[in-house]
């Protein structure tokens, strides 16, 4: 009986490479994808099929054969590499985003599946000039795992130019939080600066009250932080706590004058 097509293809293909048609192999490599069944071997002959295409200078037809090859196995960093240096060449990088938007489901690795979300993000803003769909794709990166400060810097970025004052809160808190694990210091106090202003802004005066405390805990030097808790505690009516911040305050003082004035806002 005749030979099985895959075998019959490759036997083909090598006749064809010995003649130097190497035009004429796509299209055989293609009848031996048609018999294969494992997804790891089926990328690898669609990525031979591209890097023939991109010697014939058929770079936008490549570009679409590493897209295929992505999709076979998503979670292959080197193939991932190859589209995104094809997409480049091809300034198709939103069609190289819908290919990402296609295969997030199959993506295995949960890092891998974090970062397809920023990239996603990422070509959304900078390409596509969508900050919306953008911070949708960022929350989609938090919601998967993503908890690096530069992610939430992102996040409270194109949430802040939403305007949704609730969502920035939550948004502000978990960078506030993440830049104190990262050992971001500036980063931290800017967070928790803004979420004490936000709060209040939303009435929320115990989360204000918190965040003026760690933006203190930070830096105890921070005169502004300090007026800030003393006029949000007694905004909250919190006075036994006023009456112990103020007492802090006189302790810290520079000069004995300024330790009187204190004081005098005890009475």
């Amino acid at each position: 009986g005749a030979p099985p097509i895959a075998d019959a293809a490759q036997l083909l293909e090598q006749t064809l490479r010995a003649q130097n048609d190497i035009a004429a192999v796509p299209p055989v490599i293609e009848m031996r994808l048609s018999a294969e069944p494992d997804h790891a071997t089926r990328a690898m002959l669609l990525l031979e099929i591209g890097q023939i295409q991109e010697k014939l200078n058929q770079q936008s037809i490549a570009f679409m054969t590493i897209c295929r090859a992505v999709k076979e196995v998503p979670d292959d960093e080197s193939l991932r590499a190859e589209a995104e240096r094809l997409a480049q060449a091809t300034d198709n990088l939103e069609g190289l985003a819908g290919v990402y938007e296609e295969v997030l489901e199959s993506v295995r690795d949960p890092q891998v599946r974090v970062w397809m979300h920023k990239r996603i993000a990422q070509i959304s803003e900078d390409v596509g000039g969508d900050p919306e769909t953008a911070r949708e794709r960022l929350v989609s990166a938090v919601q998967a795992g993503a908890d690096d400060a530069a992610t939430l810097r992102d996040l409270v970025r194109l949430t802040r130019m939403q305007g949704n004052a609730e969502e920035l809160s939550s948004i502000l808190l978990h960078l506030a939080q993440a830049a104190m694990r990262e050992g971001l210091a500036d980063v931290a106090k800017e967070a928790w600066g803004e979420l004490c202003d936000v709060d209040e802004n939303l009435n929320r005066l115990e989360g204000a009250v918190d965040a003026a405390r760690a933006l203190l805990q930070l830096d105890a030097d921070d005169a502004g932080a300090a007026a800030t808790l003393e006029r949000l505690l007694a905004r909250a009516e919190r006075w036994p706590e006023l009456a112990e911040h103020l007492r802090w305050e006189a302790e810290s003082a520079r000069t004995p004058e300024d330790r009187g004035n204190i004081l005098a806002r005890l009475i």
